[in-house]
């Protein structure tokens, strides 16, 4: 027996270092992948891809404002800004201007306050997957896939006062305080937010293919997957450190200082097959399932059955049509199939979140005789009833290519349902509690479609 063993390994490296159009703004990235395949014998290949990046990105900072758009705000307060003075003060200090006339309105000075504070963010990003595949039998093949992906996340967004003040000096020569951005003027505050979320995927497929007598084609696929999603976040901020270039939580005071966290996780399972069957490639079969089951729905609802199925008539191949020479090409297709949709969350604390069966109760601070007193409350309604989002299709074709392809196209009859649509429901603002996903939403279209075009023949 003669055992063939091959192997390939791919190692790209990238690095990319960008400066923003705007000031104080910029990204620079590292990347790195590797992949490596090997033959383990003549019935087992084994292979594998790595892949990392690390991001660096430098903008603006806004006060109270974590996630603003920073680059946005600084456009908008450049645009805003009058022609009459310049962004610093024309005596070399420095300093900033507001304005150069009291009556003029305006915004803040994009200048300032891109050179004093900013927002870093640091990503490291890592995705690394591993196959295996075995051909078990003539025609039967198995393969393994588990992959893992990994992402941390700093944000460090750093806020200091800064003072403006007019452009003209006054009688006795002197450029007058007018105004602050971001901040009171003399004060710094530093917010670190640490994120990271996980994804772990297993998957197996058996796939059989057999071809009898020549002419029936059979194939059959069975298989399985597993996947599971964490995310953490720890958030810390402090304010007045000794000095306005210190990014660092530990050089600051710690009065007012705060403490924030949350974490959150899902889990889908899913089994799923197909089956193919043509007889000549004249007649087409096809079915499918998935069986999908979601940590996101409430018991008794967690698991959805997804068929579909299609059947195709080439037309042309008959025997009645094959003297029939301007006829290159007729098909006639029709599809019936389901799926589901398990993307749903809820909004606590202005963050996203899955779970919106499940009772949540957030931390307050009430006043009670003039001390704050810890308790929870209720922020948001429940749907228990919640369940998989199925969307149904049906698309009734005709494909046909005439006239040695001179005219070719298709029309189509298409129709889509969609039933428990997981969307927020509206409610009035007097509940004083947010809104709930609702069940009973339903969308539902049909159209016709037909596609035609002509490719002029050379002569």
């Amino acid at each position: 027996m003669v055992v063939r063993k091959e192997q390939r390994i791919i190692l790209v490296l990238g690095y990319l270092d960008q400066d923003g159009i705007l000031i104080a703004t910029g990204y620079k990235r590292y990347d790195a992948q590797f992949n490596f395949k090997t033959s383990l014998n003549n019935k087992v290949t084994f292979g594998t891809n790595i892949a990392f990046s690390k991001g660096d990105r430098n903008e603006t900072a806004l006060n109270n404002n974590f996630d603003g758009n920073s680059t946005e705000d600084q456009i908008l307060s450049a645009l805003a800004a009058h022609p009459t003075f310049t962004p610093k003060l024309p005596d070399g200090s420095g300093r900033y201007a507001a304005k150069a006339f009291i009556q003029e309105g305006g915004n803040k000075n994009p200048v300032a306050t891109a050179e004093n504070g900013g927002r870093y963010i640091k990503n490291y990003y890592t995705l690394a997957s591993a196959f295996l595949d075995v051909d078990i039998l003539p025609g039967l093949k198995g393969e393994i896939k588990g992959a893992v992906k990994y992402n941390d996340k700093q944000t460090k967004v750093h806020v200091v006062g800064v003072p403006g003040y007019m452009f003209l000096p006054d009688a006795s020569g002197q450029y007058l305080y007018n105004t602050q951005w971001n901040g009171t003027v003399g004060e710094n505050n530093l917010t670190v937010r640490n994120e990271k979320d996980v994804q772990y995927t297993v998957f197996g497929t058996l796939n059989y293919t057999k071809t009898f007598n020549e002419v029936h084609n059979f194939s059959a696929l069975l298989g399985g997957s597993q996947e599971t999603f964490r995310y953490d976040r720890l958030q810390g901020f402090k304010r007045n450190a000794p000095s306005d270039d210190l990014i660092e939580l530990g050089s600051y005071s710690p009065g007012g200082q705060l403490a924030d966290g949350y974490a959150y996780q899902w889990a889908l399972q899913s089994l799923f097959g197909r089956i193919n069957y043509n007889y000549k490639e004249k007649y087409l079969l096809e079915g499918n399932f998935r069986y999908d089951g979601s940590s996101r729905f409430p018991k008794g609802n967690k698991w959805g059955f997804f068929p579909s199925a299609s059947a195709g008539w080439r037309i042309s191949q008959e025997d009645f049509l094959k003297s029939v020479d301007w006829v290159d090409n007729l098909k006639a297709r029709v599809s019936w199939g389901q799926v589901g949709n398990q993307n749903v969350n809820r909004s606590l604390g202005g963050e996203s979140m899955p779970y919106p069966y499940q009772d949540v109760l957030n931390p307050v601070l009430y006043n009670i005789g003039g001390s704050l007193q810890q308790g929870v409350t209720r922020t948001d309604l429940i749907n228990r009833n919640i369940t998989w989002e199925t969307t149904t299709v049906t698309d009734i074709g005709l494909d046909f290519s005439l006239f040695k392809s001179s005219l070719f196209g298709s029309v189509d009859w298409y129709s889509k349902n969609t039933t428990d649509i997981l969307r927020p429901l509206q409610v009035p603002d007097f509940i004083g509690v947010a809104r709930s996903n609702s069940k009973p939403w339903r969308n539902e279209q049909h159209w016709f479609r037909s596609l035609a075009g002509i490719r002029k023949q050379d002569q």
